[in-house]
Formats: C-alpha cells, sequence, structure tokens
C-alpha cells in the first residue's frame, strides 16, 4: 500500500505551467481547435525544449486569434512562468 506522501504528485514550476496552459487551450473551442493544429505542424514538432514548445504554443494562438482579457492574462502568466525557469 502506497502511503499518502508517494501518491500525491509533486507540483513542479513545469506542472504549473502545464495546468495553465491546459486552462487557456481549453478554455474555447477556437484555441482548442488552433491548438491542436499546431501542436500537429512540422514546426511544432522540430522544437525542442519544454520552454519552447510552450512558448511557441502561447505565441501562436495570441498572434493567430482574438483574446479576451482574461485569456490575454493567462497568456502573460503562461509567458511569465516560462521565463522565470530560466532564472
Amino acid at each position: 500500500m502506497f502511503s499518502h506522501s508517494e501518491n500525491t504528485m509533486r507540483l513542479t514550476p513545469e506542472l504549473e505551467i502545464t495546468r495553465q496552459l491546459s486552462t487557456f487551450v481549453n478554455s474555447r473551442q477556437e484555441l482548442l481547435i488552433a491548438n491542436a493544429r499546431f501542436v500537429g505542424s512540422r514546426e511544432f514538432c522540430a522544437l525542442e525544449g519544454f520552454s519552447e514548445r510552450v512558448l511557441s504554443q502561447v505565441n501562436h494562438l495570441t498572434q493567430a486569434l482574438s483574446l479576451t482579457e482574461q485569456e490575454q492574462a493567462l497568456a502573460r502568466d503562461i509567458t511569465d512562468a516560462v521565463a522565470a525557469l530560466s532564472r
């Protein structure tokens, strides 16, 4: 039997960024479809590294669609969190 501490996932910065990205992408069908098309592209598949992939997704979506204020704020939060990884 697993103890409680072994059964809980440690919240890493990368996991939190992934959660934020998922919230952003899944907030609206247009974002979900645009993201699915982008992550299936050769351009995205050629990218290496977590930060580069996340930033390219956010940049693509912010350029491809008009975002609500809430979506813009979440995109900024994700970008800031990725930037903090390299500090």
